[in-house]
C-alpha cells in the first residue's frame, strides 16, 4: 500500500532488559532458539512515515 511503516520488536529474557530485534514490515516476527518451559517478554511499536506510535505494554509468552 500507500503507507509506509515498520514494526520495532524488543525481546527479553527477564522482563527488565530488552534487546531490539530487526524490524519487519509485517506485524509478525519469528524468534528462534528461544528455551523451552520459560516466558520469552516481547515490546512492539508501529513506526509510521510520520511518526513513532510509542511502545505496547509487555507481552509475555511461555515457550513450550
Amino acid at each position: 500500500g500507500r503507507d509506509r511503516h515498520c514494526h520495532d520488536w524488543l525481546l527479553s529474557n527477564d522482563g527488565k532488559t530488552f534487546t531490539r530485534l530487526v524490524p519487519t514490515l509485517v506485524a509478525k516476527k519469528t524468534v528462534k532458539n528461544l528455551p523451552r518451559g520459560k516466558y520469552a517478554y516481547f515490546m512492539h511499536q508501529l513506526i509510521t512515515e510520520s511518526r513513532e506510535q510509542g511502545m505496547s505494554q509487555i507481552i509475555r509468552i511461555l515457550v513450550v
